[in-house]
This record gives C-alpha cells, structure tokens and sequence, in this order.
C-alpha cells in the first residue's frame, strides 16, 4: 500500500476560508481476481432519517470528469471499465457522492457546513440507484451512500450553529 497526503487551503485577506486534506491509498492489484470481486457483501444498513436516490447516468459521469478534470476511464469509457479494468460498469466518482452527500446534510436540516469528511468504502457503478442517506447525530449529520445493501461512502457533516447564511 501506498499511502499519499494532498492539502489545499483556500484563503481570502490571509484569513483560511477552506482546509481540504486527502489521503489517497493506492494498492496493488489483486491477483487472479477482477476489481469487481473487491465490493464487500451486502449488510442490512441502518435506518436513516432522510434519505434520497440518484440514479448515476453515464453523461453524468463524464460531465463531472470533464468538471473536476478526472480523466481516469473508469468513470466514462465503459468498454475499458469492464474490459481492461474488470469492474461490472462505470464506477461512480467518490467525491460525486461525497458532493451529493453534503448537499443531503445541508437540506436535511436547513443549516449550512461548517465541517464535512468523508471515506470510500466500496465502488458505485452505473445504472443502478445509489441511496443518500443522513441521520441527525449530537456532532452533526451522519451520512452514508449505499448502492444494493453496501456503503459506498460514508460522512460526517458538522453544522454553523444559527442555520444558514
């Protein structure tokens, strides 16, 4: 495994507006089996207090790419998802979710972030509906995706106190 750590800071008259830390985890591929053989089993979720659906298209999935500048193919060539990098369909962009999540926080309660995390926890393909969910916690909103019983993404959203701005 290979662990890298990328930061950005955002900063408006030398006051920071937006601190933003990834730690990307790159791995080997596993041998003998394709990608698709990684998607964990399906669990019975919790039940949420809001939750909505998106149902990924691929011209979605390419806009984003074309937006946030990705140009990995897993998420818009489909003969080279399936066929070269094994997975059962185009992979649905984990900030995608995260983004689609944070909204859900917002609009499930009326507040503005003041905070939000997020973790990967296993492919979303396209064609099939991905669930967003939140439930209201003492800390803020938990959130989670989940696509055919497994969570995708898991999130936590801390709310400004006073709604939004």
């Amino acid at each position: 495994l290979t662990f890298v750590t990328v930061g950005h800071k955002i900063s408006v008259g030398g006051r920071t507006c937006v601190e933003d830390d990834q730690t990307l985890v790159y791995r080997e591929p596993q041998s003998g089996e394709g990608a698709a053989a990684t998607k964990p089993a399906a669990a019975e979720l919790p039940t949420p207090d809001f939750s909505e659906e998106f149902h990924p298209e691929p011209v979605t999935l390419f806009r984003y790419s074309a937006l946030t500048l990705n140009s990995h193919r897993i998420h818009y060539d489909y003969p080279y998802a399936t066929g070269i990098e094994d997975y059962p369909g185009l992979v649905v962009h984990g900030p995608l979710q995260a983004t689609l999540l944070a909204l859900l926080a917002k609009s499930s309660t009326g507040k503005d972030l003041a905070s939000f995390s997020f973790r990967a926890m296993a492919p979303a393909f396209c064609g099939e509906n991905v669930s967003l969910n939140a439930s209201h916690a003492d800390a803020g909103v938990d959130l989670w995706a989940a696509q055919g019983g497994v969570k995708t993404m898991t999130a936590m959203a801390g709310l400004r106190e006073g709604g939004a701005a």
